[in-house]
């Protein structure tokens, strides 16, 4: 399994979002974000090393290199 950690875009919360796996589809990666900080995905942006990861990719197409990394992809 995998874990990336998720920081807001002011980055004044940073949390870990875990079991999470290459085949992990961003859809689903929003309902973990949701669940954590309660914002609803359709508000949510997500980014990787300053490029926005969009659906329905899975995980590994956008924020593969997340896996054990304090990078941090941003609501």
């Amino acid at each position: 399994t995998m874990w990336i950690q998720i920081r807001t875009i002011d980055g004044k919360e940073t949390r870990t979002v875990e079991d999470l796996s290459r085949l992990t589809k961003i859809e689903s990666l929003r309902v973990k974000i949701r669940d954590i900080f309660n914002v609803k995905p359709e508000q949510q942006r997500l980014f990787y090393r300053g490029k926005q990861v969009g659906d329905p990719l899975p995980v590994r197409t956008g924020i593969r290199f997340l896996r054990n990394s304090p990078e941090c992809a941003h609501n």
